[in-house]
């Protein structure tokens, strides 16, 4: 009795998905109306014969049953077709206890005359090894896939993920590129400075390689970690002193400062290039940092959708103090972060760069870069708690310090590019 063998690795336009490893009961899952181009068996066209380790059944004759490498069996019942539905009912199943040999059969199938599908119950597993095969725990999916369920799926979560990956936008699992609590800034070309202030000026174009940059700024927490891995800090300030940690210890008005997730305050631009070195990264430059604050668009702030600030997106005292601080906020404390996860770009401390703060490339010669001596001072960015003028938090904003100073509003990040990212 002729028949069509619905079988093979591949059955074009039609998916048999939504019967996972673990379903008991079948369900109609295939689209009425979907049409099958292509009828293969391992990759060759319809046959007219049953292939070897192929056994193939007509009409209602009960269930047919998967059972997995993994020992999961997987039923499925057409209960719900009688009578008349099952007259042209055709389908296939492996006579092999594994569909590790044999992936990608049909198990109950039915199409019209055009080979239009009308309802269908079945797994089709594409292979062994591509997306939607079956899979052993330990057996390698291809590509990026993981095995996940017993299934080679993409992944959705870094969870999926074995150690030392994360999961990609594209559902891969890739090497994670940045260390934990640091955010990948994917680089290009952007125009730095503006013509809001001289100092700003020239408006440039600097290009900016991909850079792992901390999502937040450096904590009193981090520091008492650090210390305990760390027992002398070895900081050297520009007159050769040796700073240590009982160096940082400062008498502030408000216990605040010294809370856990609050930013570490009253650092000199020697001990946070120091701190930053002991965790093997380094402060980032100057325009590294514009570039990440504006989220790799030309954002005015460093703040979600370069939105100016107010008192509910940034921490700070507000035009005319009119939401006045009197110490610093605990670090991502005002949620949601800009459009590279950082927070607290615009806000809460300045912070310091590695770069000392001269005139930018192709500045005009002027009585105000005259009175700085050059690479001699420090540039902070950011803005801080006790910012009272918006043009303060901008991204592009740049003040300078003497690289000695120790002030309470004044703290820093780390980066590091990532192919010198060492866990």
């Amino acid at each position: 009795m002729a028949k069509k063998l619905i079988a093979g690795l591949m059955l074009t336009m039609f998916l048999f998905a939504g019967i996972s490893a673990n379903a008991e009961t079948a369900k109609d899952v295939t689209k009425a109306g979907s049409t099958v181009l292509t009828v293969s068996i391992d990759g060759i066209g319809a046959v007219k014969s049953t292939p070897a380790g192929i056994k193939c059944m007509k009409g209602n004759q009960g269930t047919c049953s998967y059972k997995f490498a993994t020992g999961t069996h997987v039923t499925l019942t057409p209960a719900a077709y009688s009578g008349s539905q099952f007259k042209s009912w055709t389908g296939c199943i492996p006579k092999t206890t594994g569909i590790s040999k044999r992936d990608g059969v049909a198990c109950v199938l039915k199409m019209d005359a055009a080979k239009k599908v009308v309802a269908a119950f079945g797994i089709l597993s594409p292979g062994a090894g591509v997306e939607g095969g079956a899979c052993l725990a330990e057996s390698k999916c291809n590509g990026a896939l993981i095995c996940k369920n017993s299934i080679c799926s993409k992944c959705s979560a870094d969870a999926d993920c074995v150690s030392g990956k994360i999961c990609s936008t594209n559902g891969a699992c890739e090497v994670k590129p940045c260390p934990d609590g640091m955010v990948l800034i994917k680089g290009g070309t952007f125009q730095m400075g503006s013509d809001k202030y001289n100092n700003l000026n020239p408006i440039h174009d600097v290009t900016v390689s991909d850079l792992c940059m901390d999502e937040n700024e450096f904590t009193n927490k981090k520091k008492d970690e650090l210390k305990v891995a760390f027992p002398t800090l070895g900081a050297i300030d520009g007159g050769g002193k040796f700073i240590g940690w009982d160096d940082l210890v400062t008498t502030y008005t408000s216990s605040d400062f010294y809370s856990n997730d609050h930013p570490l305050v009253g650092v000199s631009w020697y001990v946070a290039k120091r701190i930053c070195e002991l965790q093997n990264k380094r402060l980032p430059t100057e325009a590294e940092w514009e570039y990440a604050a504006r989220g790799g668009t030309q954002a005015e702030y460093g703040i979600k959708d370069g939105a100016a600030p107010t008192k509910d997106n940034a921490c700070w005292s507000c035009e005319n103090n009119a939401c006045v601080k009197s110490t610093t906020c605990n670090v991502k404390s005002y949620p949601p972060p800009n459009a590279f996860g950082l927070y607290d770009m615009s806000g809460n401390v300045w912070e310091w760069v590695e770069d000392y703060y001269n005139a930018y490339p192709g500045a005009e010669e002027s009585d105000y870069w005259k009175s700085i001596s050059k690479d001699t001072y420090r540039v902070v960015r950011g803005g801080s708690w006790a910012v009272t003028y918006p043009n303060g938090l901008r991204a592009d904003f740049r003040l300078n310090n003497d690289p000695g100073d120790r002030y309470i509003d004044l703290g820093f990040r780390c980066a590091v590019l990532p192919e010198d990212f060492k866990e």
